[in-house]
């Protein structure tokens, strides 16, 4: 779905902020996303972001907090942790789910959905 273009376009993006916050269950995400390519690209790829992972600020959100939230039956577990980390420490939400970027604007949470970065 994306080209080594667009990982390069979006880590230019990424290195202008001072940091990056992530929820464990996005972490959960992204690796089971990567473990879906090749062994030798995905060993060299980990590798090569070793320093990025270390560097990257967690936001945990207890479990409670994500099932009381209404949306959670509507956007999931992942989306509503990084909707209410965003609400509790104030930042930026960078995503490719339509629905969720559309929720996220719709629950006063700032956000850019990756597809409108290929744009500028």
């Amino acid at each position: 779905m994306y080209s080594e273009q667009d990982f390069l376009y979006l880590k230019g993006y990424i290195d202008e902020f001072s940091r990056i916050v992530v929820t464990p269950q996005v972490l959960a995400e992204a690796w089971n996303l990567l473990e879906k390519i090749n062994e030798k690209k995905f060993k060299d790829f980990i590798i090569s972001i070793m320093d990025t992972l270390y560097s990257i600020t967690e936001k945990y959100i207890e479990k409670e907090y994500i099932f009381d939230n209404d949306g959670f039956r509507y956007i999931g577990v992942t989306d509503i942790s990084v909707i209410l980390a965003a609400k509790n420490i104030g930042c930026l939400v960078l995503t490719d789910d339509l629905r969720a970027y559309k929720y996220f604007l719709e629950n006063n949470v700032e956000a850019i959905n990756i597809n409108h970065l290929r744009m500028l």
